[in-house]
């Protein structure tokens, strides 16, 4: 078998390693600051018939950098939403475009739109 010379290696691990630095660039480590969860009732008429929908929606908040940033969702009747994390946890999160990604301790992942965000003091 022929081996590749020096510095195509060397080129090859140096572009694998800038790769992998984007990657893991996009999640930064964070303080949860605020995680709660609270139940809305909506009104809904369906065909004349007015029908109650009950949400269970969570807030969460996170400290990234010197920002605090805070996000709204729906909880997914099969979906833990926060349970597994408690207020002061590092955890990972990152922002795309109007959407807080926080990672749980368990690998997956929590979408949320952003509703606030101020400097922390």
């Amino acid at each position: 078998m022929r081996r590749l010379p020096r510095f195509v290696l060397r080129r090859l691990l140096l572009i694998f390693a800038l790769v992998g630095c984007c990657f893991a660039a996009d999640y930064k480590k964070c303080k949860l600051l605020d995680i709660h969860s609270y139940q809305n009732n909506v009104s809904v008429d369906i065909n004349g018939t007015k029908h109650v929908i009950h949400q269970e929606m969570y807030v969460i908040t996170v400290q990234i950098d010197e920002i605090a940033i805070t996000g709204i969702d729906h909880l997914m009747v099969q979906d833990s939403g926060p349970s597994e994390m408690a207020i002061g946890d590092e955890v990972e999160a990152k922002i795309k475009g109007n959407t807080l990604i926080v990672k749980k301790p368990s690998g997956k992942k929590l979408k949320t739109s952003i509703i606030k965000s101020e400097p922390v003091h």
